[in-house]
């Protein structure tokens, strides 16, 4: 009996042993499989893999949530992709963990910096870069991001030229001079930097399809339909890189293939407003000048101001007997809105690089965009004028007339009582003089 229980106690310390050991084991591969994430966050946020960092350090964080370095890496990660709200939470959590630090001021005040408030700190930073602050690039980063934010091109550029002589195969600095390249508008040297990108990271995604883009409209078709077919099996099913590549197949004369994409984009979403611009270029080709008309008017209801659409409505009507005063009409919407794009390019690619604080050019690219329906951006602009200068004028009358307009607006939308109708729409505000 005595024996008996002997051998009972032996296995059940054998077996303890076995459950301590092996609870050992997986506790080590547990810390090893986070360990493994948290290296391979810092490696993708080093080479700004945004994507990737952002979803291992959150697979780490899940197992040691309590980690400050973590949370800081996922703070300035979700930064780097303008998540600022989930910055901010994991800055909070920094802070909550650590208390203040240097590292986590750096990157509010980046943050800010990236929303366009560089004026206040701009000289404090050129300082840092120029003593050589390990995170300069970091900063420069920032900055270019910032001062695109405002239009201000000629510092964005001066920005990257002090970024590449520090780093030279950050993809990033690439795809944001690429950026800037496509506003002034060079296209040539923003494709190759866009090609510059896919050689220091071929699963860039977004530059190849800016690249594919910039192709078509220099009607490079094959090169384009190569990175568009690549596109399409990355990312099955999205409608952008289908309508780019229904477009390529209409300028390759292949109409049926362009046609039965469209027809699959539009199945799935009727106001794809590029689905329905390219539908009605394939029935342009095709003589079918109703159905054109058809589809650009489907178009307009989506984007009121759409250059493109705006001219091809134009050219749809001239087509047709009888048209002519419709046509005309239509040709001179078109020219007001590319007369506004093209104030809108000088003002911000050119004036407002030699005067960045210019109340009286912020009021106009305010009302300008306003004018294109963009009214976000317009009351950004305005409210940015009347920072410059609270006494600004013109931005005061344009930000009540703006109210004004918007009450008139809302009553004209609410329902009839009556007839249940919804009608009107805010008018446009003035050319700026």
């Amino acid at each position: 009996m005595f024996q008996m229980r002997r051998r009972v106690l032996r296995v059940l310390i054998v077996v303890l042993l076995l459950i301590i050991i092996a609870g050992g084991a997986s506790a080590g591969g547990i810390w090893l499989w986070a360990n493994h994430h948290f290296h391979i966050a810092e490696q993708a946020l080093a080479h700004h893999r945004i994507a990737e960092a952002r979803e291992h350090i959150s697979l780490y964080l899940k197992i040691w949530p309590s980690s400050d370095e973590a949370h800081f890496i996922a703070a300035r990660a979700a930064r780097r992709a303008l998540d600022f709200k989930e910055a901010e939470k994991q800055l909070k959590e920094c802070r909550r963990l650590l208390g203040k630090s240097p590292q986590f001021a750096l990157e509010e005040a980046l943050m800010r910096v990236q929303q366009g408030e560089v004026d206040k700190v701009e000289a404090y930073f050129r300082r840092e870069v120029e003593r050589g602050n390990p995170d300069s690039t970091l900063i420069l980063e920032a900055f270019v991001e910032g001062y695109l934010k405002l239009h201000r091109l000629p510092d964005a550029s001066a920005c990257l030229t002090l970024w590449e002589k520090q780093e030279q195969d950050n993809m990033y600095l690439y795809l944001l001079r690429g950026s800037i390249r496509e506003r002034i508008p060079n296209v040539q040297e923003a494709a190759d930097d866009y090609r510059k990108v896919l050689d220091l990271n071929p699963n860039y995604d977004e530059a190849r399809l800016r690249l594919a883009r910039l192709l078509l409209e220099a009607h490079e078709c094959a090169e384009a339909q190569s990175h568009l077919l690549h596109l399409s099996n990355v990312r099955p099913g999205n409608a952008g890189v289908l309508v780019l590549l229904a477009r390529c197949y209409l300028d390759l004369a292949r109409p049926e293939d362009a046609r039965q994409i469209l027809s699959e984009v539009l199945s799935r979403d009727p106001r794809n407003q590029p689905a329905l611009l390219v539908s009605a270029q394939l029935a342009l080709q095709e003589g079918a000048n109703e159905r054109a008309e058809s589809f650009l008017r489907q178009a307009l209801a989506v984007d009121p101001y759409d250059r493109e659409v705006n001219f091809l409505l134009s050219q749809c009507l001239l087509r047709q007997p009888g048209r002519q005063a419709e046509a005309e009409q239509q040709l001179a919407k078109f020219k007001g809105i590319e007369n506004d794009w093209k104030a809108l390019h000088e003002i911000t690619t050119k004036k407002m690089g030699a005067a960045p604080h210019d109340p009286d050019l912020q009021y106009q690219v305010g009302v300008i965009w306003l004018r294109l329906g963009e009214e976000k951006a317009g009351i950004e602009w305005l409210r940015r004028a009347l920072e410059t200068d609270p006494k600004h004028e013109p931005s005061q009358k344009a930000l009540a007339e703006y109210q004004r307009q918007r009450q008139v607006d809302s009553q004209r939308l609410a329902p009839d009582v009556s007839t249940g109708a919804v009608s009107g729409k805010m008018d446009l505000l003035p050319v700026p003089q």
